[in-house]
């Protein structure tokens, strides 16, 4: 299981960029709606202002002080800077300093130039959840559909199957968390070990799922759903948690800590998929290779009557003691039989 864990995350790391583009994607949404916003904000904010001053104001000086500030921002810090350009204060604060420089002492016009500033630092501050919006939507939608091509690799099923594995799902998970709720409540400290019970339970929780999924009635349930197999699932997602952070901070080291970013998209949504997934690759492989040893152990005397008529008859050597003793019958009487 470990081995081929590990080949199909290797195999898998070929849809990397499908999570970075749709979530590009996302983004060129939300930014087109963005865009267009802040500069028709900006705007209306202007035209307010320069009715009140009786002065005008050129709407490029605008953009152009507030593009002076934004690369003014601390871009070593990229979260820190992101946040800081949409929030409401610094806004407020760079239109009331490129406003004082364009038309002068804005303090004669407080009430106008306050309402109007505001009215556009709220526009653009809607604008923005717009755009956090359509990002997280195209991070989910990546995640997904990256998760989509890697089932069709490496598991697919079908979508009846589907519904059954998420019922499934449903109430053992549901489970595991009411048994992690309830330990907690009795024992705070029990919070710990409930955690690390439900964590070694997923791994059961999905070979359990998988064996409904891809091996039901084909292998026997104890083949699957054990203790070896359990520990190697887990291990093997640990494997592959360690091998795409190693990957991740060697690329971020090498680079830059943006482009270690989108890197480290990609490969969260491929990892975690593969590791959802890798319990069901396990199963369909198992179910549909050829399970001699378990035929073997499971064939009925009625087969075995069959197997050995077809061959009895086919050449004049008497029956083997195996064959016989399965049929309850004495190897010496039935060679005279045969006589």
């Amino acid at each position: 299981m470990i081995k081929q864990s590990v080949k199909n995350y290797f195999k898998c790391l070929k849809y990397i960029f499908t999570p970075l583009g749709v979530l590009a994607l996302g983004v060129m949404i939300g930014l087109s709606i963005l865009i267009p916003g802040v500069i028709s904000s900006v705007s209306e904010m202007t035209d307010k202002i320069a009715q009140a001053s009786d002065k005008a104001i050129d709407l490029s000086v605008m953009l152009d002080g507030f593009v002076d500030a934004v690369r003014e921002l601390d871009w070593s810090d990229t979260v820190g800077a992101v946040k800081q350009m949409f929030s409401e204060s610094w806004l407020y604060e760079v239109f009331s300093e490129n406003l004082d420089t364009l038309v002068g002492d804005i303090e004669v016009f407080t009430t106008a130039v306050s309402d109007a500033i505001t009215m556009c630092v709220s526009k653009i501050a809607v604008y923005f959840a717009v755009l956090v919006v359509f990002t997280v939507i195209g991070f989910l939608a990546g995640f997904l559909l990256t998760k989509r091509f890697i089932r069709l690799d490496i598991a697919k099923r079908r979508f009846y199957k589907f519904l059954i594995n998420a019922t499934v799902d449903a109430v053992l998970t549901g489970t595991a968390v009411a048994f992690c709720v309830w330990i907690t409540s009795l024992w705070l400290p029990g919070l710990f070990i409930s955690a690390a019970v439900t964590y070694i339970l997923s791994a059961f929780i999905s070979l359990t799922e998988a064996y409904i999924t891809h091996g039901f009635k084909k292998v026997p349930f104890k083949k699957i759903v054990n203790i070896k197999n359990a520990a190697k699932l887990l291990l093997a997602d640990l494997i592959i948690f360690v091998i795409a952070v190693t990957f991740v901070t060697v690329i971020t080291v090498m680079t830059n800590a943006v482009i270690g970013l989108f890197v480290a998209i990609g490969f969260t949504d491929v990892t975690v998929a593969v590791m959802t997934l890798n319990a069901e690759a396990y199963v369909k492989v198992f179910a549909a290779a050829p399970q001699t040893e378990t035929e073997t152990e499971n064939h009925s005397v009625g087969d075995t009557a069959v197997d050995v008529t077809a061959s009895h008859s086919l050449g004049s050597t008497p029956l083997s003691e195996t064959a016989c003793s399965a049929l309850a019958v004495d190897p010496d009487s039935h060679a005279e039989n045969i006589v």
